[in-house]
């Protein structure tokens, strides 16, 4: 998840640090291994001048996603691209005001994608667009029997 995530918003491997894994029993549910439903959950945490978050998850259903517009506090909106793909975004296109992007590839799993400035410094030149970029790569797709 990781490296997905900065192949498409720091390519050259200069904004983030290391990813953090949350605690708790939403990261180690092992029936989301077992098609029993769920969520895995990725940080980005920026380097030390940086300011941006990057938060990525992959949810079995919209049952176990994150609801858009709970991290960034903003409104969201439903919008069917020309290419047939529906998306569910935050209605700003500022990063500093917290974008949120939600993507159901094949209407099984929620793959959501936030970024937001939680500290002074150095922001990530991201946009909207990036981020649908993002939540659309076939390496985020669960397995599925």
């Amino acid at each position: 998840m990781a490296d997905v995530i900065t192949s498409y918003l720091d390519p050259e491997h200069n904004y983030f640090s290391e990813p953090t894994y949350g605690d708790g029993p939403a990261y180690e549910n092992r029936g989301f291994w077992q098609g029993e439903g769920g969520a895995l959950g990725l940080d980005l945490s920026p380097n030390v001048s940086g300011a941006t978050v990057v938060y990525l998850q992959v949810a079995t259903s919209r049952t176990f996603a994150v609801r858009c517009g709970t991290l960034t506090k903003q409104n969201c909106i439903a919008q069917r691209f020309m290419d047939g793909n529906r998306f569910i975004l935050t209605e700003t296109t500022y990063p500093y005001e917290g974008l949120e992007v939600q993507f159901a590839p094949d209407g099984r799993e929620v793959v959501t994608v936030v970024a937001r400035n939680a500290a002074h410094g150095r922001a990530l030149d991201i946009s909207r667009g990036d981020l649908i970029g993002l939540v659309q790569d076939s390496r985020l797709r669960l397995p599925h029997a």
